[in-house]
């Protein structure tokens, strides 16, 4: 390893545990799952996104009650199996979160354990240790920030399935599709309108 052979982390001829890495895995004493999985952030949202799952079905079963506008209707339903796919891909992001939770917490505990090396233990080995302990905390590290990233659009994808789900009683009832925001934040009426724009330019070019 470069970081070792070059001594990145200064730990030096008389191996010494860096102060900042003492500090960082202090709270790791060792390997658990458990405040993972009960995280309020996964089960929560799990809840949330499962309701959502629910309210598409019930919603696209009758989704031609009260449709006062049936001009809708085609977007709607498509607006609706869109969301109804992405709440199953939130569901599976989550997941995804909760195992690089867990990957992150490992490779701290992981780097308290290379710390906690007895004083009789050869003095190239301590180093040796030290040095993949500081390592480990270098990779949770970089997990920690890309989790964080990834729970921060996860958390605005919810609040756009939360407006659309919420938000298709009123689609119907008044035709008005800008009400709901696709994956990309663009509203379904735009695309129609962009789309009524294109047609006769394609209708041209296929002649």
């Amino acid at each position: 390893m470069l970081a070792c052979t070059s001594d990145y982390y200064n730990i030096g001829t008389d191996p010494k545990v860096p102060a900042d890495g003492l500090e960082k895995v202090k709270e790791y004493p060792q390997i658990t799952i458990e405040p993972v999985i009960e995280t309020a952030f996964y089960t929560g949202f799990t809840n949330q996104v499962s309701e959502f799952i629910m309210r598409l079905r019930k919603e696209y079963r009758v989704i031609n009650e009260n449709l006062i506008y049936p001009r809708v209707l085609f977007y709607l339903s498509q607006q609706m199996v869109k969301d109804y796919v992405r709440c199953h891909t939130v569901l599976v992001d989550l997941q995804t979160l909760k195992m690089l939770h867990y990957a992150q917490r490992m490779l701290l505990g992981y780097a308290h354990s290379n710390f906690t090396e007895k004083d009789s233990v050869d003095a190239k080995i301590k180093k040796e240790k030290y040095c993949i302990g500081m390592t480990y905390i270098d990779m949770a590290e970089k997990l920690s920030r890309y989790r964080k990233k990834r729970m921060a659009l996860l958390e605005a994808e919810v609040k756009r399935l939360a407006w659309n789900v919420d938000n298709i009683p009123s689609v119907k009832a008044t035709g008005r599709l800008y009400l709901l925001i696709d994956a990309f934040n663009v509203r379904p009426i735009f695309i129609m309108l962009l789309g009524s724009a294109l047609l006769p330019t394609i209708r041209y070019l296929t002649r």
